[in-house]
């Protein structure tokens, strides 16, 4: 990437304007602002065509000034407008701005700087914007990362769940880069120098708050466009009753049933090993063969339900087994 009429800062690799004390230091398209050399007209020489005048936004206008609206139009076309005096260009949108510029709305001007989204202020991590899912994912649009900004955004997962962060812009217009932190363990980050930032995290156990950050490299600015995409757990996916653990009896999930006090312990054979109990609404024993996640047969052992009443043991259990005592 060059730096017309600027110079590239080695640390970050950002163009930056050139220093300067007076316009004379500037190459003729450039008039001084305290910040550097900008592109836009000046007085001091005055780089206007003939016939015209630098104005006060750094744009050439029509010399001798104006009356009203009229006049600018009739002087020089649509999109012009009498202002102090002067002809000016007026804009409706940023389109109508040039590059490092917004366009003012109320004011009809092109103002220098970065103008922040809808979605502000969320600078900081404490202000992270909530995202709204449905269905597992949101997209939102129009979305702008100024220079020496960073944006905010959070969502919620239940326990078991990943997901696909994906920042879509494009590289050319200003480098953006994306991090991610997901309610436990490390976060991760996405730092290419294509177009687009993608950050992919598989399973995360905890439930809670994901965070994710948007930010420009050095100086740059860009509109970029934001998906986040929900990973279902895979395998055995955990319920709501995982929360508080119930792996054990110690922990069994109670389940209120008016009326009965039995209790049903769901005795799983395959490689998950865990036990859970329930309150079941009648007596019965059921034995069916385990399915595989995608559907099949599973060769291993069935599962094995017994719903238990007080003092009795499940058909097949030892009286004095450890893990099958009577209750």
């Amino acid at each position: 990437m060059s730096c017309a009429g600027q110079r590239c800062d080695e640390a970050t690799r950002a163009c930056l304007p050139n220093p300067c004390e007076t316009d004379r230091d500037c190459t003729r398209t450039q008039f001084c602002a305290p910040q550097g050399c900008l592109e836009g007209c000046r007085v001091d020489p005055d780089n206007c065509p003939i016939g015209q005048e630098c104005g006060p936004n750094r744009q050439c206008r029509q010399a001798g000034g104006c009356a009203n609206d009229a006049q600018c139009v009739t002087d020089n076309g649509p999109g012009w407008r009498c202002v102090d005096g002067g002809c000016e260009t007026f804009c409706v949108d940023d389109n109508g701005c040039r590059d490092g510029e917004y366009c003012e709305v109320e004011t009809g001007h092109c103002i220098e700087g970065c103008l922040d989204d809808g979605l502000e202020e969320n600078d900081e991590r404490a202000g992270a914007t909530p995202l709204q899912l449905a269905n597992d994912r949101v997209v939102e649009d129009g979305l702008i990362a100024c220079s020496l900004d960073r944006d905010w955004y959070s969502f919620q997962t239940a326990r078991g769940y990943g997901a696909r962060v994906t920042v879509r812009f494009r590289h050319a217009n200003g480098d953006l880069d994306l991090r991610v932190y997901p309610p436990e363990g490390d976060s991760r980050a996405s730092q290419s120098q294509t177009d687009d930032e993608v950050v992919t995290i598989d399973q995360v156990a905890a439930a809670g708050t994901w965070y994710v950050e948007v930010y420009a490299r050095g100086l740059d600015a860009n509109d970029y466009q934001l998906e986040v995409e929900l990973l279902a757990p895979g395998g055995c996916a955990p319920d709501a009753a995982e929360a508080t653990g119930d792996d054990s009896p110690g922990t069994a999930t109670a389940v209120a049933v008016p009326g009965l006090q039995d209790v049903v312990a769901f005795r799983n054979r395959t490689r998950l090993r865990r036990r859970r109990r329930l309150v079941p609404p009648a007596h019965g024993h059921r034995r069916r063969p385990a399915r595989r996640a995608d559907g099949g047969r599973s060769r291993r052992a069935p599962i094995d339900f017994c719903h238990l009443r007080p003092r009795a043991a499940c058909p097949g259990d030892a009286p004095d087994h450890p893990q099958r005592r009577r209750r």
